[in-house]
This record gives structure tokens, sequence and C-alpha cells, in this order.
């Protein structure tokens, strides 16, 4: 006959290699994946091109790093959702970036437009100006003349 102590540690083994064992077969997953899967991983999870690693233990090390497992199905859910979320936020904080560049651009286009009427509007008056001077001293000439 077994001891409560020697039960009570055998349920604590069990559970050990229970929760072990689940533990260690979904954090395994990713190291059956290939280079090129590892890096699409890295790189939809934030880690730019030219700071991924080449060799494939640090792609692993990097994964290892960035690797979430859902522990159930609503926690994946939940979990997609929330990406969907803060993808179109990033989409959308892009789009408006891309209407203020594009309306700074069209102000300042608009400013350039603005400085050559003004130019041209003060050589055309410049212009009418001396064409008037002429015409009155014609207008003079002719005045005295008469």
């Amino acid at each position: 006959m077994r001891s409560d102590a020697q039960v009570k540690r055998d349920e604590l083994v069990g559970l050990i290699n229970t929760k072990y064992t689940s533990a260690a077969n979904r954090s395994a997953e990713y190291l059956t994946w290939p280079d090129a899967r590892l890096r699409a991983y890295l790189r939809m999870h934030g880690l730019p091109e030219s700071q991924l690693p080449t060799s494939r233990p640090g792609l692993l090390h990097e994964v290892r790093i960035r690797y979430v497992i859902a522990q159930t199905r609503i926690d994946a859910l939940i979990q997609n959702i929330r990406d969907a979320v803060y993808g179109s936020i990033e989409t959308a904080e892009e789009k408006l970036g891309s209407v203020l560049g594009m309306l700074g651009g069209a102000k300042d286009e608009a400013e350039v437009k603005r400085r050559q009427a003004a130019a041209s509007a003060s050589k055309a008056a410049a212009a009418a100006e001396t064409q008037a001077a002429k015409l009155k001293k014609e207008a003079d000439r002719m005045k005295n003349e008469l």
C-alpha cells in the first residue's frame, strides 16, 4: 500500500509530464518550418528585411522570441481580430499620411503658381505703364500741334 505522499508525488509527476509534453509539442511546430517560412514569419511580425538573420539557428532564435502559441481557438480568434483592427489602423494612418503629403504638395504647388502669376502680372503692369506713358506723350504731341 502506498502512502499519501507517494500518491501525491505520482500525481504531480504526471501533471508535470502532461503539461511539459503539451507545451513542448506546441512550441516545436516552428522547428520544422523551412527557412523561407521562418523569414516570412519574422517579416510578418515586424522584423525588417535588413535585420533578418542569415543562418537557421539565428532564424530559429528570432522566431522563438516572437512565437506566440494560441492556447485555444478563442485565443486565436481574438488574436486574428486584434491583427485585423491594428492592421486597419496602420493602413488608415498610412492613407492619411499620403493624403496629407498630397495636400502639402498641392499647397506648395499653389504657392509656386501664385508667385509665378504675381511676377507675370507685375511684368504686364510695367509694360502697360510704359505703353500708357508712350501714348500720353503721343497724345500731348498731337494736342500741341493743333
